[in-house]
């Protein structure tokens, strides 16, 4: 951790700021438009790249820090959503240009994305009913995320970012994989191969 900074977190967070605006910018215009239509492809978005990153989180080895990833598994929401919004999930391709992840640090910096995105999902959420009558039941329980438990399950991330950053090298590994997770996370959303399905479902309301 740099001198500067009381905490790993605050560094990591001003490490990223740029990145996390263009990711935001990229959700507002891309998908959250008032458009349910544009909120569809955005949740097909996200499903393109939230299953790869979690396989490969899957894949590691969580004991030593205490952290069980299966609980933080969001895709299964993302594919609910999907299907109750008319878009079959299982036609939608991977998104695989995701960084490395064969380590607990790289997955570490990985998950300062996914987790943090639980925290802006609650402003989103209220958006989403506002503005589109959708809420948990009807194409919005990803954004919803852990619902009252948002900041319990942030924190415990905390703990385990904090115990991992110690030294300048962790920390350089942590962080590298946060901006590289955000920069997939915007071409991904950014991209135009997007794949819808020849046909809508009738999804019974």
């Amino acid at each position: 951790m740099s001198d500067g900074f009381k905490t790993f977190r605050l560094q990591l967070r001003a490490e990223t700021h740029v990145l996390h605006g263009t990711l935001e910018t990229a959700l507002t215009t891309r998908g959250l438009t008032g458009k349910r239509d544009d909120y569809v492809d955005l949740l097909a978005s996200m499903l393109r790249i939230y299953r790869p990153l979690e396989a490969a989180l899957a894949r590691l080895d969580w004991s030593s820090e205490r952290l069980d990833i299966s609980s933080r598994r969001k895709s299964d929401w993302l594919a609910t959503d999907l299907l109750r919004l008319g878009r079959d999930p299982s036609v939608i391709a991977d998104w695989h240009d995701i960084p490395c992840l064969d380590s607990n640090l790289q997955g570490i910096g990985a998950l300062y994305v996914l987790e943090g995105a639980s925290l802006g999902g609650q402003v989103i959420s209220k958006w989403l009913l506002d503005r589109l009558d959708i809420d948990t039941e009807n194409g919005g329980r990803f954004f919803s995320s852990y619902g009252s438990q948002v900041s319990v399950m942030w924190r415990s991330y905390l703990d385990v970012l904090e115990r991992a950053a110690v030294g300048e090298q962790n920390g350089k590994v942590i962080s590298s994989t946060a901006c590289q997770t955000f920069e997939a996370f915007h071409h991904c959303l950014t991209s135009d191969a997007v794949q819808h399905p020849p046909h809508e479902l009738r999804v019974a309301s």
